[in-house]
């Protein structure tokens, strides 16, 4: 009889914790499948220098190696929105060309190629202004491209257009559904 009484009791201990429940699917969370960054930096300066003399220098509150296959990238951007922007400045002979700011670039090594995204601003020594959303600097070719909307100030000029393709001082370039304004000198 004790048997029993015990048996019973166990099989009801059991019962009582195998009960059905509907999971309504509040507070699980999805699986994260944004890769991990390989390295993490905060508060970073870069350099690349050329035959002694400085090519860039960026400077990022924030920064992330990524490996992905034979593809590595590294991420500079703000952390938080109080952040000020990524600033990389361009340098030609040892003289400083142009400044780009916006609010994350990415460098993919394999292809020499930096990407920036979001309130992109360029300015050249010149006193040439670009402004755009994406821009895309190929160092390998020293070419800069912008495949939306641009727009281009500078005390000659101020037009805006799409499909922007130039050189890196941003003095040769060609620029599609153009419009705005040229200024002439007279003599």
């Amino acid at each position: 009889m004790r048997f029993v009484v015990l048996y019973l009791s166990i099989v009801a201990a059991l019962s009582a914790g195998c009960t059905s429940r509907q999971q309504s699917g509040e507070g699980i969370a999805a699986p994260d499948t944004a890769p991990s960054p390989k390295q993490e930096s905060i508060g970073v300066e870069l350099y690349e220098s050329e035959a002694g003399l400085v090519r860039y220098r960026i400077i990022a509150a924030y920064m992330a190696t990524y490996e992905s296959g034979d593809s590595t990238y590294v991420l500079l951007s703000r952390r938080v929105t109080a952040d000020p922007p990524v600033v990389a400045e361009l340098y030609e002979n040892g003289q400083k060309t142009a400044t780009i700011e916006a609010s994350e670039m990415r460098f993919f090594e394999k292809d020499r190629r930096f990407e920036a995204r979001g309130a992109v601003i360029v300015e050249t020594s010149t006193g040439r202004r670009l402004e755009t959303e994406f821009l895309i600097w190929r160092e390998a070719d020293k070419r800069v491209v912008a495949p939306g909307f641009v727009r281009i100030k500078s005390p000659t000029e101020d037009m805006q257009g799409y499909g922007f393709d130039s050189d890196e001082q941003l003095e040769s370039f060609s620029l599609q559904r153009v419009t705005g304004r040229y200024y002439l000198e007279e003599e």
